[in-house]
C-alpha cells in the first residue's frame, strides 16, 4: 500500500516539476531577466553560496552585476 502510494506520488511529482521549470524559465516574469538558469529554477544556487561557500552569495551577486549587467 504505502509503495503504491510512493509510486503514485511520484508520477505525480514529476509533471509538476517540469512545469515548475517552464514558468520559472519562460512564463514568468522574472524569465526575461539575465542570468544564470540554476539561479532561476531553484534556491540550491543561492544555498550553495551562503551555506556551503560561508556567504558568498553577495560576492557572487555583484560578480553576476558586472557579468550580465544590472537590471533596469
Amino acid at each position: 500500500m504505502l509503495s503504491s502510494l510512493s509510486v503514485f506520488g511520484g508520477i505525480l511529482l514529476l509533471p509538476y516539476l517540469v512545469t515548475l521549470c517552464c514558468y520559472r524559465l519562460v512564463l514568468s516574469p522574472l524569465a526575461r531577466f539575465p542570468g544564470p538558469r540554476l539561479a532561476a529554477l531553484t534556491l540550491w544556487y543561492e544555498f550553495w553560496y551562503d551555506v556551503v561557500q560561508r556567504g558568498q552569495y553577495t560576492f557572487k551577486i555583484k560578480e553576476m552585476h558586472e557579468r550580465y549587467g544590472k537590471c533596469r
